[in-house]
């Protein structure tokens, strides 16, 4: 059989269900469609997408923020598997109807039974980039040692024991991995000025 007629029919057999939610307000009807099906290339954005939003760039480098897991799972959820378009409103409005309404739960319902694989690999993208966070900040605190050896070779004074001291009190800052030499000089300043206000 040609491959044309294979996936033409592959493609009338394959689940095309679509669900409507109507939500009622004031006499006024809002229907809204859900699509427990979606591309496979959708679905790649949608863990992309939801990985990314608990990752913040900040000036010091990224910073993982697990407190918007559960708002970012929520509105990409709405934004891919139903026809509203949940970024277009105000951020403090859509906290809102997604946390204190059942939209989303009336959503989750209808796609569970699809969806749960999305779900599973968007914790081990966010999961992957953690680590790749956490390794990328060792491997810097590892090459700041050979920096400030390298700096200190020739000063008789300096111990092993003050060389660790150096080494864990740029640990304790905190770094972002990705920091600049600006970031850096901040950080230390911060710290100092902490310390200082003790």
């Amino acid at each position: 059989m040609e491959k044309e007629k294979v996936l033409e029919i592959l493609e009338g057999i394959k689940k095309n269900d679509e669900y409507s939610l109507t939500y009622t307000f004031n006499g006024v009807d809002l229907v809204v469609k859900v699509t427990p099906f979606i591309t496979y290339s959708r679905r790649l954005s949608l863990i992309n997408d939801i990985a990314n939003f608990v990752f913040e760039d900040t000036d010091e480098g990224t910073k993982y923020t697990p407190e918007f897991y559960e708002l970012a799972v929520r509105m990409h959820t709405i934004a891919y598997f139903t026809d509203l378009e949940i970024f277009a409103y105000p951020m403090d409005k859509v906290c809102d109807i997604l946390f204190h309404t059942t939209l989303f739960n009336d959503v989750y319902r209808l796609i569970a039974d699809y969806t749960g694989d999305i779900w599973l690999a968007v914790n081990e993208l966010i999961s992957t980039k953690k680590e790749l966070l956490k390794s990328a900040a060792n491997s810097m605190t590892g090459q700041l040692g050979k920096i400030l050896q390298k700096l200190t070779q020739g000063m008789g004074d300096m111990t092993p024991e003050d060389m660790m001291k150096i080494i864990e009190k740029f640990q304790s800052l905190n770094l972002p991995t990705d920091i600049t030499q600006d970031g850096l000089v901040k950080a230390i300043l911060k710290q100092n000025n902490a310390e200082n206000k003790k």
